[in-house]
């Protein structure tokens, strides 16, 4: 049956308005992932700016706290176990924080009416390295504090890992929305 002008007018009406909140929502998300993004760009930023005593004291602090809280450590390697722990509490900074930039900025380019998702994701992963490389020539000029390779792999680790988290929750969230509009 041909559809009547009233029919394709209503219908064309639906398809724009439909497309038309699709496209506001995905700014409003990229909007909000590229401000989150910004605030953990900040925080990293405020860590990085920090002295070298100041970094080794909040290590330090955190690191006490952990083995007060593991009152079983044998006091004879406690040095060992304080060192260690300090080692691991930094490097896991630096992934946990690097990772969130990496989720963050992923959300927000998947937002992006980009067709390419491969260019998106390179798009992420560029970011991510150089900002990593841009945190350790800031260290470089802080107090006490050096740039190092070893950081930028371990940050751009972090970018990585928070770029295929965000995919795996994107492609949950897509199969999960297809079977909500099947049934």
């Amino acid at each position: 049956m041909l559809k009547t002008q009233k029919e394709n007018n209503m219908s064309f009406k639906k398809n724009f308005f439909q497309q038309y909140f699709l496209q506001r929502k995905n700014l409003i998300l990229f909007s909000f992932f590229s401000i989150l993004s910004a605030f953990v760009m900040a925080i990293i930023f405020a860590f990085s700016h920090q002295t070298a005593d100041a970094s080794a004291s909040l290590s330090n602090g955190l690191s006490n706290i952990i083995l007060d809280i593991f009152e079983f450590v044998d006091s004879s390697k406690k040095e060992l176990y304080f060192a260690i722990l300090k080692i691991f509490i930094r490097d896991f900074a630096h992934l946990f924080l690097f990772t969130l930039l990496g989720n963050f900025l992923t959300c927000a380019v998947i937002n992006l009416n980009v067709q390419k998702s491969r260019v998106k994701y390179l798009f992420v992963l560029l970011i991510g390295l150089a900002y990593s490389v841009a945190d350790e020539t800031h260290q470089f000029f802080v107090e006490g504090r050096s740039c190092q390779i070893y950081d930028v792999i371990l940050d751009f680790s972090g970018v990585l890992l928070g770029v295929i988290f965000a995919m795996i929750f994107y492609k949950i969230f897509q199969i999960i929305a297809k079977k909500r509009k099947i049934s």
